[in-house]
């Protein structure tokens, strides 16, 4: 009996208080700058259409819509501004992200929690999935300080402007570009960047930080494999990846799309020297170089219109090595564009054999080139592409022949241009990000 008596003892109270939330001494001031003392309830204010308070612990639990509220604040610890301000909407998660490296600009009334008061000043807003972190310098406006990640053919990227504004406009202590470059989009860096700023400028500040005690658990974001990319400041990698280029490789496969989709039964074979190719570019400018090459060792045996056996070994050998820049047109495609330098070498020996003796003539062709690339890649997906190339190159080729018991042995130059249309294709594939 004792037991049950202090159980409801417990309840009896327990359960008020657990209704009646978190309430801390803290004030609002409403449009009409009408200042009201009271204790206001923590609660995600983001998600409420209202304030909820009380005017002091014997009264009743009282409501207030925001819209009428224009600062409100928990004693020491939190304050809350309603401004108008110029927010980038655009998507922070995987599957929101766009393609466009600009902010996504709207102008909304929104209220913002204050981190850092003084001569320059550091606010933050947070809400459906936002985290942006705006500032001042008296007198001028907030504004906010841009980190926007977006979407490329070499991953995701992030626009950090902020790191230029920081390093232009709130930089007493003449902070270098690499203190700026380590400097993340987070609320840690950013307080102490502000607070000690303000050191610097030997004005009056105030921070205000939460106590454990109120704080709500946030939800932590997952580490992305990103590359930071700014404006005027070349930023390191956030993310896993310490990669600063990206690598493809390719290979021709214009015998298989032939065997697959050869509705007109064409049996036309096009010939393309460079059928593997290797390519890395640089994450932020697309600027790399590219390589292909083909190495082909043959031998067959025939007839001659005599009937005599006939002995015919062929190897060639064609590289080409020059600059490559990938841009990305819209989602699913990128451009290609290279200058290339051409080596080439075949050899030819055919050996005919005959009652009088073997007749051997040899042949040999060195040559080299060069001339501008162009191509067109197809996003298949995130690691896979179809591409095909078109050149234009200059060629000068010098041809040695050599024939047993006759003496004859010749030699040729030539050269020449040659356009090469867009008619092989490519798997491409991305091997590392």
């Amino acid at each position: 009996m004792k037991h049950l008596l202090c159980a409801v003892v417990i309840v009896f109270f327990l359960v008020p208080a657990m209704g009646q939330g978190t309430f801390e001494k803290g004030y609002f001031i409403d449009t009409e700058n009408q200042k009201t003392e009271c204790y206001i309830k923590i609660e995600d204010w983001s998600t409420q259409p209202t304030l909820t308070y009380m005017a002091s612990w014997k009264d009743a639990v009282k409501t207030a819509p925001l819209k009428g509220i224009k600062e409100f604040g928990i004693v020491n610890y939190i304050k809350m501004v309603k401004e108008k301000v110029s927010i980038d909407i655009s998507g922070d998660e995987g599957h929101l992200l766009s393609y466009q490296q600009e902010p996504e600009w709207i102008t909304e009334d929104l209220f913002l929690k204050i981190l850092v008061e003084g001569k320059v000043t550091l606010y933050a807003y947070e809400a459906e999935g936002l985290k942006r972190y705006f500032f001042n310098t008296a007198p001028d406006s907030i504004e906010q300080l841009v980190f926007k990640k977006y979407k490329t053919v070499e991953g995701v990227l992030s626009n950090n402007s902020y790191q230029t504004t920081l390093l232009d406009r709130v930089n007493c202590i003449d902070s270098t570009t690499a203190y700026f470059k380590k400097l993340r989009y987070t609320k840690a860096d950013l307080v102490r960047h502000f607070t000690n700023t303000n050191t610097c400028e030997g004005a009056a500040f105030k921070t205000y930080e939460m106590p454990s005690k109120m704080l709500v658990a946030e939800k932590t974001e997952p580490v992305e494999e990103i590359v930071s990319r700014s404006p005027d400041i070349d930023v390191q990698s956030t993310g896993k990846s310490t990669s600063r280029s990206v690598q493809y490789i390719s290979i021709e496969v214009n015998q298989l799309v032939r065997q697959l989709f050869n509705f007109g039964g064409n049996d036309n074979v096009f010939s393309n020297p460079y059928v593997l190719q290797y390519s890395f570019n640089g994450r932020k400018t697309g600027r790399g170089m590219s390589m292909g090459l083909t190495y082909s060792k043959t031998s067959f045996t025939d007839n001659t219109n005599l009937g005599s056996p006939r002995d015919t070994k062929n190897r060639s050998i064609f590289f080409r090595i020059g600059t490559d820049r990938k841009v990305a047109w819209g989602k699913k495609w990128t451009g290609v564009f290279g200058l290339d330098l051409l080596l080439s070498s075949t050899k030819e020996i055919t050996t005919t054999n005959q009652l009088g003796g073997n007749i051997l003539i040899e042949s040999n062709t060195g040559g080299w080139g060069i001339g501008p690339r162009f191509g067109l890649m197809f996003h298949l997906s995130e690691k896979v592409f179809l591409g095909t190339e078109a050149t234009f190159y200059y060629q000068a080729f010098n041809e040695n022949t050599f024939q047993n018991g006759f003496g004859a042995n010749t030699n040729q130059r030539n050269t020449n241009f040659s356009l090469t249309p867009p008619f092989s294709m490519y798997l491409i594939i991305k091997l590392r990000e």
